[in-house]
């Protein structure tokens, strides 16, 4: 990805931070990652600068559900106040958060993801209650694309990849599927549920120790969308994680039971118009995903995304074949 906004650990933050926050002195500090937003631990803490582009409204209407969720008992982390009272402060023109560290491994076992899946259903269930500020409801950025947006957004990107005779090829795939999910979605859209979901459920954001959920992060791509774009994310991350034979009936069946424990965690079960529509979604995030492309400017990386999104496309394409077999896999 483009770390173009994305900041870097100066003397200049981590005095700011320690004087704000009346930390000791930061020494050391670990860039944990993340293609857009620095995230910085230093002993028991972490420090979060978001780009340029979050406004403070926005990270103001991440905290309030954070908060939410974590009096509802849920194992999220709480954020730090400065000195002043502040949930956060000002540098550069981006928004500072400081919240605690909290270790553990990524979301992958089986049983991993369908213990966190179940905590899903519950996370969704509790913010269905919850009223959110306009700034919390859409991002700025996401890894999710709504049905009405699907066909402009990806002829965007497949511009892009015409202009490499390597790649013609699975721009018009790309376009393809876009054009046929659009067909196949424009009934149900209109009735599916929506509500602010978490918007990136996936490994690195569900941490374990042995058993146990330990800490969920990252409300970066928190909106309102269908509930079922983020059970979709989840299941087209699995898929495409796992690999081998994406469509077999062993696959269709675990990716089942991870529908099924998201379901279990639900006040309002998923009706059955919601999971008739689920292949589809899940078909449609691997054309939002394609739609990051312009934000890669590595070349290697380049290169690397375009070969996994050719299967990732490929196996998208035969859901939307296969749907009625998708269909009765979670019916």
């Amino acid at each position: 990805m483009s770390l173009n906004h994305r900041a870097v650990v100066t003397p200049e933050l981590l005095a700011i931070v320690r004087d704000s926050y009346g930390l000791p002195d930061i020494s050391d500090p670990v860039d944990l990652g993340g293609s857009m937003n620095l995230n910085v631990r230093f002993g028991r803490w972490v420090i979060r600068v978001y780009c340029p582009w979050v406004s403070p409204e926005r990270v103001a209407a991440i905290q309030r559900v954070r908060g939410a969720l974590v009096d509802a008992g849920f194992p999220f982390a709480r954020t730090l106040q400065t000195r002043a009272g502040e949930d956060y402060l000002m540098w550069d023109r981006r928004v500072v958060e400081v919240e605690g560290y909290i270790p553990g491994q990524k979301m992958r076992a089986d049983d991993q993801l369908v213990r966190g899946m179940a905590v899903l259903g519950r996370i969704h269930t509790t913010l269905q209650s919850l009223t959110v500020s306009p700034a919390g409801r859409t991002a700025p950025t996401a890894n999710n694309i709504e049905p009405w947006r699907l066909l402009a957004a990806t002829r965007l990107t497949t511009d892009l990849l015409r202009a490499d005779p390597e790649t013609v090829g699975l721009a018009d795939r790309a376009d393809e599927l876009a054009g046929r999910l659009v067909d196949a979605e424009r009934a149900v859209t209109p009735v599916l549920p929506r509500q602010i979901v978490h918007g990136d459920f996936w490994d690195n954001n569900v941490l374990f120790r042995d058993d146990d959920i330990v800490v969920i992060l990252d409300l970066d791509f928190m909106g309102e969308r269908a509930r079922i774009d983020d059970v979709a994310l989840t299941l087209y991350y699995t898929n495409s994680t796992f690999g081998g034979d994406y469509t077999s009936r062993e696959r269709l069946a675990f990716l089942r039971r991870i529908v099924d424990a998201y379901d279990s965690g639900l006040a309002s079960p998923l009706s059955t118009v919601e999971r008739s529509a689920l292949p589809l979604a899940i078909a449609r995030t691997a054309l939002g995903l394609l739609c990051h492309l312009p934000d890669i400017d590595e070349p290697t990386a380049l290169q690397r995304f375009v070969e996994e999104m050719r299967d990732d496309i490929g196996w998208a394409a035969d859901v939307v074949d296969n749907r009625h077999r998708w269909h009765r896999a979670f019916a």
